[in-house]
């Protein structure tokens, strides 16, 4: 019963870790666009003398900080989906392989490409 009890427990806080993972994920994803429109902005300024290279530059770091931010957030996704299958007794490498591979490849994470642009 206490066994029980205690896998419940590890279930409900697994469930809760999954979904505030997802809402990471939303606040990262707002937190990157924002700052891919700043470093437009801030590009602009530059270009008609309006700012100092700091300025691009501090806008294209946050950009990165950004991509940083979705990133860890995603991880802690996957970590947490993992611990929600550990708890089941579903986890297998084939399965968590599979989820990596398709959050990562759906989502195309990548600051880099919106600096050079």
């Amino acid at each position: 019963d206490q066994t029980q009890n205690q896998i419940l427990n590890e279930a409900r806080e697994a469930a809760g870790a999954v979904r505030e993972s997802r809402s990471k994920i939303l606040t990262a994803d707002k937190q990157q666009e924002e700052a891919k429109e700043a470093l437009r902005i801030e590009k602009l300024r530059y270009e008609t003398g309006e700012n100092t290279i700091t300025d691009l530059l501090s806008a294209e770091s946050e950009l990165w900080a950004a991509a940083a931010s979705k990133s860890k957030a995603y991880y802690e996704k996957i970590s947490s989906e993992a611990n929600v299958l550990r708890i089941l007794g579903k986890l297998s490498p084939q399965r968590m392989r599979f989820n990596a591979k398709k959050d990562f490849d759906d989502e195309k994470i990548s600051a880099k490409d919106e600096v050079v642009r």
